[in-house]
């Protein structure tokens, strides 16, 4: 929805129930003011016993634009007169309201009057004004937003005031998330009174708050109550950590891999071959237990249990005196043995035997 025409008047008609009030000007979906628009007074209907209706409502996200200097230098921008949140007696409702975000481009809201001393002020009846509560729980706020509220460029916010409340006033400017404010004017924002708890704040967030140096705020004021409200507040959920410079990030990126090295290089390796542990190798000969132990101790590593060097110490010299041992006895076995006497002196008794027979004969 949008609207770029001239509106003299919009009011929601009243609620003489629990129910709401109906609202002076309201879209479901998005609504853009445009920087044409003249709106001169947008009012939300009264509840008996219910909540005031809102002056302008949007479901979704309300924009109120900026004036193009290429297609008109004269232009300001949109103007809302008055845009005020209808009484009730459970809660006021709100001047302006956005469900979703609200962004405040360009235009007026609100108009100035002259004060005794002919100085011009902001006009208290004019603006975004929420509505009151008679006996419930907190008057409207004047400009409100559940989301997001940026105000920016060449927006004039003449006057934004909460209404008055039996607990919480109304907050003047109120924003459920970020609040920035990045340009524009905001030249009157007040707090609505409360009787019976906090007065409301001129300028809140419920989030975090940004003003920079282009904006320019003339006057902020929490209302009075049981406890003063701010001129200007905001909430931060979230705590803020510094960020670490480059250096420190690669150092801290670095840290896990040399920590695992110096971890590598001052404890055994879970998969290094202990000093008892020999080699796979093909079936060894007989020879082979005696001289493969002796050269496993011998060419182990260093590194081993603090009871290893008593087990370690008895198989350096008797293995290497029993492989010895083992090598001589193999060799005696394998090498031709040269004849027993016994095995020659049975063919001497027999040519013996023959002679004496042929002296016989």
């Amino acid at each position: 929805m949008e609207i770029a025409g001239t509106i003299k008047e919009a009011f929601g008609g009243d609620s003489t129930g629990k129910g709401i009030g109906g609202h002076g000007i309201y879209s479901k979906k998005n609504l853009t003011i445009s920087d044409s628009a003249a709106i001169t007074s947008a009012k939300g209907g009264d509840s008996t016993d219910g909540i005031g209706g809102s002056g302008i409502r949007s479901d979704a996200e309300l924009i109120i634009s900026q004036s193009d200097p290429s297609q008109s230098a004269t232009s300001q921008g949109a103007t809302i007169g008055t845009a005020k949140g209808g009484d009730g007696k459970a809660s006021g409702g709100y001047g302006i309201r956005s469900d979703g975000d609200l962004k405040i481009e360009g235009g007026t809201i609100g108009s100035l009057t002259t004060d005794d001393n002919s100085k011009q002020i902001p006009d208290p009846t004019t603006g975004a004004l929420g509505g009151n509560a008679a006996e419930g729980e907190n008057g409207g706020h004047g400009i409100y937003s559940k989301g997001q509220l940026f105000i920016s460029g060449s927006a004039d916010i003449i006057n934004a005031k909460g209404g008055d409340g039996k607990t919480p006033g109304g907050d003047g400017i109120r924003s459920d998330k970020e609040f920035n404010i990045s340009g524009g004017k905001i030249e009157q924002a007040t707090g609505g009174n409360s009787t019976d708890g906090t007065g409301g704040y001129g300028i809140h967030s419920g989030s975090m708050l940004t003003i920079s140096d282009s904006a320019n705020i003339t006057n902020a004021t929490g209302g009075s109550g049981w406890s003063g409200g701010h001129g200007i507040f905001w909430h931060c959920h979230e705590k803020s950590f510094p960020v670490p410079s480059e250096p420190q990030r690669a150092a801290k990126a670095k840290l896990p891999a040399a920590m695992a090295s110096t971890a590598s290089a001052s404890s055994p390796s879970p998969t290094a071959p202990s000093s008892r542990t020999l080699p796979a190798a093909t079936p060894p000969a007989p020879m082979a237990p005696a001289a493969a132990a002796s050269s496993a101790t011998v060419s182990s590593p260093s590194r081993v249990l603090p009871s290893e060097p008593r087990r370690a110490a008895t198989p350096t010299t008797a293995p290497a005196a029993a492989a010895s041992a083992a090598t001589a006895a193999a060799m005696t076995l394998s090498s031709p043995s040269t004849a027993p006497t016994s095995r020659t002196l049975p063919a001497a008794a027999a040519r013996g035997a023959a002679a004496a027979s042929l002296a016989r004969h």
